[in-house]
């Protein structure tokens, strides 16, 4: 006989799903037609005890769907079962086909008895688009029926000062300076951290959809962003690297050139060299993720691979900005920057 091996987590199911569809509490409350303080009390109280109608209800106002199934029938009882029935593992967060939470027995039962029963709480289409399932079992082949891991909320362990939970379906990330927290209203200017006019928190997240949206397309792009040196129609004594993304031009780039130190100083010191650094471009939709910074990595090391070690370079007030969190220091006797404007002559 089986033996259900815990109780569902609903309201981690509830969380992850929302966090897929970018909901909140209060929107899903206003598509399910269930009390936001329903939603509430299920996400926070593990011990809550919703009906199956309205776990329904909240999963489906999610895109998701509720999955009663077994797993691994015997081969008399393969044909018994429709085939977008969750056969997957049990007790994991996942998705896939039906997309979902899967949760069952122990093994134990009979022969030609199914091994365990599952309820899958499914994100997304029923498709077969599975590749995995539910926290040990077999990868699955991506066919009907299929149950593949749902990222669980990774901020969910995580607290506010009040001690409440984040909201699930917003990216929490870490208050580093000010620029990094919309509240700071003062970030552009000096303030001493005794004058701050209100308590900086240690995390942050952006209510805006809209950009919340545009920061995860942007996290996603540097994920698969490629680095490369070109030696292809580059002169002798120049360096080139590029950033790229798969399957698309060039979204940063980084120019330089060597110099010979003993021609500058017009003495012999045994083939002295030192880089000369013409810029640094990255594509203003992707800058601020450490795109302009891995390509100077990328002409360091190189550097370091031949034996030269000094790079110059010349900027203006953002570029040199840059360059200083880079590593890169002032020079005592750095050069000015001169102009020269002719005004036209006056007609006599």
């Amino acid at each position: 006989m089986t033996e259900w091996s815990g109780p569902i987590d609903v309201g981690a199911a509830l969380r992850a799903l929302r966090r897929q569809a970018d909901l909140s509490q209060r929107e899903l409350a206003r598509r399910s037609g269930v009390p936001k303080s329903t939603v509430a009390r299920i996400e926070s109280d593990p011990g809550a005890d919703p009906s199956l109608r309205t776990v329904e209800r909240l999963v489906r106002a999610a895109g998701g769907e509720l999955v009663v199934g077994v797993r691994d029938a015997g081969p008399d009882m393969a044909d018994a079962f429709p085939d977008d029935i969750a056969r997957s593992s049990t007790n994991g967060i996942a998705y896939g086909s039906t997309n979902g939470i899967a949760y069952g027995a122990r093994d134990g039962a009979p022969d030609g008895i199914p091994d365990s029963v599952g309820v899958g709480v499914g994100f997304g289409d029923r498709n077969g688009n599975g590749n995995g399932d539910g926290n040990g079992g077999t990868p699955s082949s991506g066919g009907p029926g299929d149950l593949a891991v749902l990222p669980s909320v990774p901020h969910d362990g995580r607290r506010d000062g009040g001690g409440r939970r984040y909201p699930a379906h917003l990216d929490v990330r870490e208050v580093r300076t000010l620029k990094d927290w919309p509240g700071a209203w003062w970030g552009h200017w000096y303030v001493p951290p005794e004058q701050w006019p209100v308590r900086v928190p240690e995390r942050t997240y952006d209510l805006d959809r809209g950009r919340r949206d545009e920061r995860r397309v942007r996290e996603r792009l540097r994920a698969t962003v490629e680095f490369r040196r070109v030696t292809e129609d580059v002169p002798d004594g120049c360096w080139r690297f590029v950033a790229e993304l798969p399957g698309g031009g060039p979204v940063g780039e980084l120019r330089a050139h060597e110099r010979s130190e003993d021609l500058l100083l017009g003495e012999d010191g045994g083939g002295r060299r030192e880089m000369v650094l013409d810029g640094v471009v990255v594509a203003p939709q992707l800058r601020f993720l450490g795109i302009g910074r891995r390509l100077l990595q990328l002409l360091a090391e190189e550097m370091d691979r031949i034996g030269i070690r000094t790079v110059l370079a010349t900027a203006g007030a953002g570029g040199s900005d840059f360059l200083l969190a880079c590593g890169y220091e002032l020079e005592a006797c750095r050069p000015w920057s001169l102009r020269l404007d002719r005004r036209p002559a006056v007609a006599g």
